[in-house]
């Protein structure tokens, strides 16, 4: 059972990957596990990676964009100048779609909102 939603979650985003895999030169990509989180008032995920080589992505399906903060990035290196931390957070509508590297460092800040925020994601491996 759990495959099939797999499936159907993939056939509804097979034109953003193949836009995606096409812009890279990837033949295909070999998506695993999916999963979502859906984050209230106070909760958030702290910061970590999905490993240190493919791809991962983030689905904000539920997502006021005047009440909801996106994912927010830490570049791996810092400001030559300052030496401050890069900090990247993606201005995104619910519907977006973001890819990045695996071993990119992200987290979710805790929501503060009452409006619940709902992302599916899923980790794959370059073929």
């Amino acid at each position: 059972k759990e495959e099939w939603y797999n499936d159907k979650f993939l056939d509804l985003l097979s034109q953003e990957i193949s836009e995606f895999c096409n812009n890279l030169n990837i033949s295909n990509l070999d998506i695993g596990f999916i999963w979502a989180q859906r984050y209230k008032r106070r909760e958030g995920m702290g910061v970590h990676t999905h490993g240190g080589s493919g791809i991962s992505a983030v689905l904000y399906a539920d997502f006021n964009e005047n009440e909801h903060r996106s994912t927010q990035f830490i570049s791996p290196f810092h400001d030559v100048l300052s030496n401050a931390v890069i900090l990247a957070e993606p201005d995104v509508k619910e519907g977006d779609i973001l890819f990045f590297p695996s071993y990119l460092l992200h987290h979710a800040l805790p929501s503060t909102s009452d409006i619940s925020r709902t992302i599916f994601s899923f980790n794959a491996e370059i073929k």
